[in-house]
């Protein structure tokens, strides 16, 4: 009864606020980064979130978002089955916000989409001494070059791999073959399902896993909602017998709060390292993971290194505790940078 009370009245405080940043280049097609305000409470007491979807990856759009919102009945079980992207931002506004001054190293990001060039993103990873590249494969034929010229400007740099489930087994071992004179620290993600990525793994192939998470956390959130005790194609039982990965890249924006405790336990039962990592939030989204970061692994490289993919982004200097909250959003309102879903 008490989890209800505080449910109802999380909701009864509630407000929404809906944004849309310009990305400098196109991320997967998508141009602009759309997201949502949550705050909860009032004066000293209100907390801020932010709910960041990404549809490719859990197909959750910002509208499926906000219809759970509006049929929230404030109850704990209904309350337990909205998105997970939206459970993680009102887990950040369910406690009174806080500027944390937390800074952990991350990795630089290169996506080289057609429009992303990629010598510049390079420039940039050997200017800042980075230590750590992210680099998107398995969208082209320039690949190999692309790796190649980065462990030459870069030589003693860590070189992550992702393909975000582009390549098949195949395609995905030659590459690897291909690389292994350019010391690659991991290959996140290469194929689709666990058992081609198993099948790298038996190869020697050293992996990372990313979509692989959210996939074991959705099929047991639905397997718990259906009643059913099968063990299902992804789930977490099938990640029990993987074999033991490099490490685990972890959203916590996409997993939400359950999601992620879970995973970080199944993580330190394996003895696997966690790598948090942005899903192209706002500079206010960005700060809250970087909390969890440090808390999960401080000495890790994490991947939140997305802040230059943004034309445009929230400057968050004036939000220093909770009494700024409300301020904040005023000017941003007043500016035409945030406004209430429809409904709302």
């Amino acid at each position: 009864m008490l989890a209800e009370r505080c449910a109802c009245l999380m909701l009864a405080s509630l407000r929404c606020y809906r944004f849309s940043l310009r990305l400098r280049s196109a991320v997967a097609g998508v141009t602009r980064r759309d997201g949502l305000f949550v705050v909860v409470g009032e004066g000293a007491q209100t907390g801020i979130g932010e709910v960041a979807v990404w549809p490719s990856f859990d197909g959750v759009s910002i509208e499926d978002v906000l219809a759970a919102l509006h049929a929230w009945d404030g109850t704990t079980d209904a309350r337990n089955k909205l998105p997970r992207a939206l459970l993680w931002a009102l887990e950040c506004a369910s406690r009174p916000f806080a500027r944390s001054r937390v800074a952990v190293r991350s990795a630089v990001l290169i996506a080289p989409d057609d429009d992303a060039p990629f010598d510049a993103r390079l420039r940039e990873a050997t200017v800042r001494r980075a230590p750590a590249v992210k680099l998107k494969v398995g969208r082209g034929a320039r690949d190999i070059e692309h790796i190649a010229r980065l462990r030459s400007a870069l030589p003693t740099t860590e070189l992550r791999l992702d393909a975000n489930r582009a390549l098949d087994v195949e395609a995905a071992y030659r590459l690897h073959e291909a690389c292994r004179d350019f010391d690659v620290a991991y290959f996140e993600e290469p194929c689709a399902t666990l058992a081609d990525l198993a099948e790298l793994a038996r190869r020697g192939v050293k992996l990372a896993l990313d979509e692989s998470l959210l996939d074991a956390v959705r099929e047991s959130s639905d397997a718990v909602r259906e009643g059913s005790d099968a063990v299902r194609e992804g789930s977490l039982e099938l990640l029990e017998v993987f074999p033991t990965p490099e490490a685990f890249v972890i959203k916590p924006s996409l997993l939400g709060p359950s999601g992620l405790q879970e995973i970080v336990e199944f993580a330190q039962r394996r003895g696997v390292p966690c790598i948090v990592s942005s899903t192209f939030e706002s500079r206010l989204g960005r700060e809250a993971l970087a909390e969890v970061a440090a808390r999960i692994a401080p000495a890790a490289i994490h991947g939140l290194g997305t802040a230059d993919f943004f034309a445009e982004d929230f400057d968050t200097d004036a939000l220093q505790t909770a009494n700024d909250i409300d301020a904040w959003l005023d000017a941003l309102q007043a500016a035409g940078r945030i406004t209430h879903p429809p409904r709302w």
